[in-house]
């Protein structure tokens, strides 16, 4: 569900705010709203996601991330605040072109425990975190045939992310543009993201593997 949620902020550099469904096996899992604010050339996004109440009792969520990206490229902070089942943790990432730091927060055993790491920067170049890099994949405006590269910063590494815009195709009776995004270096994640955009670069639907079965991400 986490990375599900990651995916809804793939907004405009603008204000805006959109809600999604996610959907496993046609069924209604939980739903996530994604709020954007642009004050100058930062664009703060919260995306908060909860489960369907049919899900409390086996697997609650109730999570809220926030990332302030600038237009220019690059992620400024990230923070997330997961409580998912008996996993509890917060976390406060800030970037640099010197490097990253984080703050991390984590309930272990009825206790909260404390760690902090950092990352030098090589080249002094601004990775995104997780939900800007939807920002820059929507707002790249890729054409089939077409190839994006990111730099992602998911608190632990900087993973290299390919995006290729595959083929034009109808979703319903729309026409999207499938986009698929995957590692850029085996063992990062398994399966990558299907993504759905729009013309209008709004993602319409996103496809994720879970060991549950796929997962939907449909725009309300």
């Amino acid at each position: 569900m986490v990375s599900a949620v990651l995916l809804l902020a793939a907004l405009a550099f603008a204000d805006e705010q959109l809600t999604f469904t996610a959907r496993w096996m046609g069924v209604t899992a939980g739903r996530a709203i994604a709020t954007t604010v642009v004050q100058g050339d930062v664009r703060e996004v919260t995306v908060t996601a909860k489960n369907a109440t049919w899900l409390d009792g086996l697997y609650p969520i109730d999570d809220r991330m926030v990332s302030e990206g600038r237009s220019a490229g690059g992620s400024i902070r990230y923070q997330t605040w997961f409580r998912e089942g008996r996993f509890t943790q917060d976390q406060d990432m800030l970037f640099s072109p010197t490097g990253q730091h984080v703050d991390r927060r984590q309930l272990v055993d009825g206790a909260w425990k404390a760690s902090t790491s950092d990352r030098t920067n090589s080249d002094g170049q601004l990775p995104e975190d997780p939900i800007s890099a939807f920002y820059r994949i929507r707002e790249a405006g890729l054409k089939v045939g077409e190839r994006l590269l990111l730099d992602v910063y998911n608190g632990k590494r900087v993973v290299p992310v390919v995006v290729d815009c595959v083929r034009r195709q109808a979703l319903g009776d729309i026409e999207v543009r499938f986009v698929s995004i995957r590692s850029g270096r085996d063992g990062d994640f398994d399966g990558g993201i299907d993504l759905f955009l729009t013309d209008a670069d709004v993602p319409a639907l996103a496809v994720l593997p879970t060991r549950a079965g796929p997962v939907r991400i449909e725009v309300e």
